[in-house]
């Protein structure tokens, strides 16, 4: 076997293997948060087309958020090992001195929330300037769809750490959940003015789209589409295409969207009108 063909089959060993690690993920992190499921379906989406380094930076923000998570933890790890990289050990628990904090997170990413909110909340009492404990809170509470108590928090998060880009993006999507869609916008546009994310760009283009800005929702949402292929793009993608009249292009994204995830219904009304019209 020739060096040129050994390279070659060592690469293609290598992509396989790592094309099967990611698509473990998304049944391996069942129980995982909402953020935390964001992150391991982009990793997944660029760990299928060849993109490792780009998957493993996304396991590590879902890391960020749950750092104890053991088969985050393995994902990371196989990457790493795959890739040539060094295994990386992480520290048990979090590097804070305040016990409630320890306490609150180690609930918190066991979905333990009840508990997690109680230390949370204790930890606030006691020192109400120790900003983390309201940022875990909203997390808290997005992941419970406590959305009103989500943001209560973040809004005071953000009085203390005025450029925390992720907290905005968080506030960004209570706020849509909370219907404050022009509020969303602003916050996510503030998220990216701090720092370039695909997931915050992605969230401006689902914002626009919900506030019938189809055009610049599109221009956004093609281009991630570029990048990732995952269901939530090309739904919204779809339905920028059906609202602004490209029915052909609206059923070539829904079909995508169905294919990724076939039991959301709720694009069915638009994909069968599409389909229709796209006939005519």
């Amino acid at each position: 076997m020739s060096l040129i063909t050994l390279l070659c089959y060592n690469f293609r060993m290598k992509r396989i293997v790592l094309t099967a690690l990611i698509a473990i993920m998304v049944a391996g992190i069942a129980n995982a948060g909402a953020l935390t499921e964001d992150y391991v379906d982009i990793a997944s989406s660029y760990a299928k087309d060849g993109k490792y380094s780009q998957a493993l930076g996304y396991i590590n923000k879902a890391l960020a958020l749950e750092p104890q998570n053991n088969r985050l933890l393995e994902m990371k790890n196989d990457l790493s090992k795959v890739m040539g990289q060094p295994s990386i050990n992480f520290p048990s628990q979090s590097s804070s001195t305040d016990e409630n904090y320890i306490q609150a997170e180690n609930y918190r990413i066991a979905r333990d929330y009840n508990k997690a909110i109680i230390f949370y909340k204790k930890g606030i009492n006691e020192k109400p300037q120790f900003a983390p404990n309201y940022l875990g809170l909203a997390i808290t509470c997005y992941e419970m769809k406590n959305f009103q108590e989500a943001k209560y928090n973040l809004d005071y998060y953000l009085t203390k750490e005025r450029n925390a880009d992720f907290a905005l993006m968080l506030r960004a999507k209570t706020n849509m959940n909370l219907n404050n869609t022009q509020f969303a916008l602003s916050d996510i546009q503030a998220a990216n003015a701090i720092s370039q994310n695909l997931e915050y760009k992605l969230t401006e283009g689902i914002i626009l789209t919900e506030l019938g800005r189809y055009k610049e929702a599109r221009e956004i949402l093609d281009k991630i589409s570029q990048e990732i292929r995952i269901y939530i793009v090309f739904k919204y993608l779809g339905t920028c295409d059906y609202k602004l009249g490209d029915y052909k292009n609206a059923v070539l994204n829904f079909e995508r969207a169905i294919l990724l995830f076939e039991d959301d219904k709720t694009i069915l009304p638009m994909y069968n009108d599409a389909k229709s019209k796209n006939i005519l």
